[in-house]
């Protein structure tokens, strides 16, 4: 066994992860090979959170089979997790892993290097791991940016997810540990450092002492030395005015924030247990927007929830089309095993759903279009990514507003930040001009 290669779906968490199983697999002597080619060990990291994620995953598991027929196929992450004797009886699969198993994969190795006899299917009881499993990045794939999980796990109960199920009760990286590998990353030359959690807005409630996600952002700050701080996803009822100020009051901390909203009818929203209702939501949004007018400010939304009615449904175009959101990630209803929506019956029906998607991302479109086009003649500080434009050959520029912003310049520029003036919008393409 001496080659290896990991194929990930879903989130950023997943891609952390699949990055920290790398790097055991490359402490234990396997190089890592590109997708298409043959490898000993496959690693599928796979994602649960909607069934079309579900049937991906099980997509790229045949794949690897029929691809690879000699290697060893080993099947981790939350489709595993939550559903390890249905991935277990597959053909195609040696090996299932749950989302704490797969830090151990440097002693599976091992043992089938020996011959050992190995458990087919490792999966533990998620919901008992009360400690956040740390492991220290040595670097991340992206040239220029590196993400770092300072939390995992959710102690929400909203009723369609069943994330929580698959990753157990929130649980955060020790301040001290975020330190460390903040300023490894930094040493290591990233300029931007993203912060991802399953639910990120909780971070810190766990230790001891009690700390929060306001009061770690202040820590990395006063040590950022121009290393640029963007947010993942952090869900409209974490945000107290400590958390909106430390944002508002802190420039290295990227104005570009995703809050999900999923609907924006309250009798909608009481069944799926959000913890807010809709004119919460849109003041946390306008007063954002108040203070960083040109702040990019993202948000979820499912259409087609069971009971969602025509006139749940126009509240919740209503109530978006009214916000200063600057795009929309549109899912259509998935009734999710275990949860407690699925047991609410029947969802709107497919075809109302695609509707409505196709309605929402229309608007999504539209959010998008206007936000950009707000930027037209502006200077913008980007942060110039290690690759270029597949088709113009342009290099990319990362502004903290989340923008891809394609200019002309020579490779020298790459990894440093840069002045760009805005000169033209398209539907498909920003471009600028170093100033």
């Amino acid at each position: 066994m001496k080659t290896f290669l990991i194929v990930t779906l879903g989130c950023k968490i997943n891609q952390c992860e699949s990055t920290v199983m790398a790097e055991v697999l490359e402490g234990a002597g396997l190089t890592a090979v590109s997708e298409g080619m043959e490898a000993d060990l496959i690693i599928i990291n796979t994602c649960t959170v909607t069934a079309k994620t579900d049937s991906r995953s099980v997509h790229a598991i045949r794949r690897a089979r029929s691809r690879s027929p000699q290697s060893t196929i080993v099947v981790t992450g939350c489709l595993a997790q939550r559903f390890p004797g249905e991935i277990g009886t597959m053909p195609e699969v040696d090996f299932v892993l749950g989302n704490k198993e797969k830090y151990s994969l440097a002693q599976i190795v091992g043992m089938l290097r020996r011959n050992e006899d190995l458990e087919r299917i490792q999966v533990s009881d998620i919901a008992q791991t009360k400690e956040f499993s740390e492991f220290r990045l040595h670097r991340f794939s992206d040239y220029t940016r590196a993400f770092m999980k300072i939390q995992d796990g959710c102690n929400c109960s909203c009723s369609y997810c069943a994330v929580r199920l698959a990753r157990g009760a929130s649980r955060s990286l020790t301040v001290k540990s975020v330190l460390e590998q903040f300023r490894f990353f930094q040493s290591g030359g990233y300029h931007e450092i993203v912060l991802t959690g399953i639910n990120l807005g909780s971070y810190g409630r766990d230790l001891s002492p009690p700390s929060s996600l306001a009061d770690l952002l202040s820590v990395l700050v006063s040590v950022s030395d121009g290393t640029r701080i963007r947010l993942s996803s952090i869900e409209p009822h974490e945000w107290d005015e400590q958390l909106r100020q430390t944002l508002i009051m802190n420039p290295t901390i990227c104005g570009h924030v995703h809050i999900p909203l999923q609907s924006g009818s309250d009798s909608v929203l009481a069944r799926m247990n959000r913890r807010y209702s809709a004119q919460n939501y849109a003041s946390l949004v306008k007063s954002i927007h108040q203070e960083l007018p040109h702040s990019c400010i993202g948000a979820d939304v499912i259409s087609g929830f069971p009971g969602e009615t025509d006139r749940e449904f126009a509240e919740t175009v209503s109530l978006i089309e009214s916000l200063p959101l600057s795009y929309l990630h549109v899912f259509g209803y998935s009734s999710r095993p275990g949860t407690v929506a699925s047991e609410m019956g029947a969802a709107c029906s497919s075809k109302v759903i695609r509707q409505r998607v196709s309605i929402l991302r229309g608007i999504s479109g539209h959010k998008r279009s206007e936000f950009r086009a707000g930027q037209k003649g502006r200077r913008l500080k980007a942060l110039v990514l290690g690759k270029r434009d597949r088709q113009s050959g342009s290099l990319i520029g990362l502004t903290d507003n989340y923008i891809n912003v394609l200019f002309e310049g020579n490779n020298s520029l790459y990894n440093t930040f840069q002045n760009i003036k805005v000169v033209h919008i398209s539907d498909t393409t920003v471009r600028g001009e170093l100033c």
